[in-house]
């Protein structure tokens, strides 16, 4: 019988509609260099300083020598440096002793920041590790470190706006405390600008144990704030590269068709 099934040849063929491996995702390989560059400013941070003020002291009494007092700030210590005519010192206090002189604020300031600090440095650390799992292609952990990503740069940009909108050298009871009346001030003859905690100065007419001097003040954020200030670009391009691959993979995911001749 002609159109017996028995005698017909079948030939099976295998179709994938997978197409070629994913294309146009060599800024992949830039994802674990910018995250190792981050983990790296991360640690500079936790050792570097924050804030910079320096304060010039010029008594109108010639005799009497400038004085020019210099506060550092990184997350753990304040060092001051004193320098009058020749003499000069140096005094590094740590933040217990800055919440003993009344600074509590400051040292509540300045904790949140290295909390902030040692979680992102963390989190960027499983990142770093789980990028080299994008030349795997497996989606699940390439999914997982761009949540990261984000919540990364999410935690940064925090970090970054608390310091530069809320962070005070000089907040606690002792800031509060106007008990000196050997340290008088014309407030309202003041003058200066300031951007936020990034920059500022200021200059006005004081006087101390009843010496009149002109004081001037100048601040600025200084390298731990910028090192973590620059992570907020460098983890956004790592998140966009890491999402962009993630959605491609999932698009490309491989379908096996077979069709009977």
């Amino acid at each position: 019988m002609s159109g017996d099934v028995s005698n017909e040849n079948f030939q099976f063929q295998i179709i994938d509609n997978s197409g070629s491996d994913t294309k146009n995702h060599g800024a992949m390989i830039y994802v674990p260099i910018i995250l190792i560059c981050c983990i790296i400013f991360s640690s500079l941070a936790l050792s570097l300083n924050w804030f910079v003020m320096e304060v010039e002291y010029d008594f109108k009494d010639t005799s009497l020598d400038d004085v020019t007092v210099t506060f550092e700030d990184d997350l753990s210590e304040r060092e001051t440096k004193l320098v009058m005519g020749d003499e000069r010192e140096i005094i590094t206090e740590n933040n217990d002793d800055l919440e003993l002189e009344g600074y509590e604020d400051t040292v509540s300031q300045k904790i949140t920041l290295k909390v902030l600090t040692i979680i992102v440095l963390v989190f960027t650390g499983i990142c770093a590790l789980l990028s080299f799992v994008a030349f795997t292609k497996f989606l699940p952990l390439i999914n997982i470190s761009s949540i990261l990503l984000w919540i990364i740069l999410l935690l940064v940009v925090v970090e970054v706006v608390f310091f530069a909108v809320f962070y005070d050298p000089f907040a606690g009871d002792a800031a509060n405390d106007d008990s000196d009346s050997d340290f008088e001030c014309e407030e309202d003859n003041a003058e200066g600008g300031s951007l936020l905690n990034l920059y500022g100065d200021a200059s006005t007419e004081c006087t101390i144990m009843g010496e009149d001097a002109n004081i001037t003040a100048q601040y600025n954020a200084s390298a731990g704030f910028w090192f973590m200030a620059i992570q907020v670009v460098l983890v956004l391009m790592a998140a966009i590269f890491n999402m962009s691959h993630s959605r491609s993979l999932s698009k490309n995911q491989p379908t096996t068709k077979i069709h009977m001749f």
